[in-house]
């Protein structure tokens, strides 16, 4: 039975992840936006929020994708 790793990062390292692979770098408000809104998945442990690595590049391909149709 293969599982599926669920990679996390803590929300204040999402900007500087954003970047890395747009070249973009959102603001710290944005991604709790984001984050608020569903847009990505996250959750809170112990007090901090965790981002998952996936659901942001679901999210980024997705603008991706809206920036090269426009």
């Amino acid at each position: 039975m293969a599982q599926n790793k669920v990679t996390s990062i803590k929300i204040a390292d999402v900007p500087e992840f954003v970047e890395d692979r747009t070249g973009w770098l959102p603001c710290l408000d944005t991604i709790r936006d984001w984050a608020k809104t569903g847009k990505i998945t996250s959750k809170k442990i112990g007090g901090r929020v965790f981002v998952e690595t996936e659901s942001l590049d679901q999210m980024i391909g997705k603008e991706e994708d809206h920036a090269v149709q426009a």
